[in-house]
C-alpha cells in the first residue's frame, strides 16, 4: 500500500511561522490573519484602529496560534521598524508579510470637475465649416466667428 497524497492544505502548512498582518482590524486584513492562523502560523495583527485588533486576535488565538497586536499606521517609517522589532522581540522571528493597510495618497485628488470642451458648434455649422465654406469665403465657420485679436 503507498503512502497517502497530501491534500492541499498540508502543502501550505506555516506550523512554526510568524506572519504579520497590517490592517488586520477589518475587512481583507481580517481574513488574512485568521487564515494564516488556521495553516498554523503566529500572527502579529496591526492596524491604526488597536481597539478593534482584539476581535481578530480572539480568531486567531481561536485556530491555537498566537496574536500578538501592535497599534501600527504604515504612514509612519517608525510604526512600521516597531512592529517588526516587536515581533522579532516577542516571537523570534518573521517568515511572512501581508501588507494589507496602505497609506493615505500623498495628495488628495483634486475635487474639480474636468475641463469642459469647446463647443464644436450645431450640424449647421458643421456644414459651413467644410473646404467648400472655406473656398466661398464664408464665415459662419466656428474659427472665424471670433473677432480678430
Amino acid at each position: 500500500m503507498s503512502a497517502p497524497e497530501a491534500t492541499v492544505p498540508d502543502l501550505f502548512r506555516l506550523d512554526g511561522k510568524v506572519a504579520i498582518v497590517t490592517g488586520a482590524s477589518s475587512g481583507l486584513g481580517v481574513a488574512f490573519a485568521q487564515g494564516l492562523a488556521e495553516a498554523g502560523a503566529d500572527v502579529v495583527l496591526g492596524a491604526r484602529r488597536v481597539d478593534r485588533l482584539a476581535e481578530t486576535a480572539a480568531l486567531v488565538e481561536a485556530a491555537g496560534r498566537k496574536a500578538l497586536c501592535v497599534e501600527t499606521d504604515v504612514a509612519k517609517v517608525a510604526d512600521c521598524d516597531r512592529i517588526v522589532a516587536l515581533a522579532m522581540e516577542e516571537l523570534g522571528h518573521v517568515d511572512v508579510l501581508v501588507n494589507k493597510a496602505s497609506p493615505p495618497p500623498v495628495s488628495p485628488r483634486p475635487r474639480t470637475p474636468p475641463p469642459r470642451r469647446a463647443s464644436t458648434g450645431s450640424p449647421a455649422t458643421w456644414r459651413s465649416s467644410g473646404p467648400a465654406a472655406r473656398a466661398s469665403g464664408s464665415t459662419r465657420s466656428p474659427r472665424a466667428s471670433s473677432p480678430p485679436r
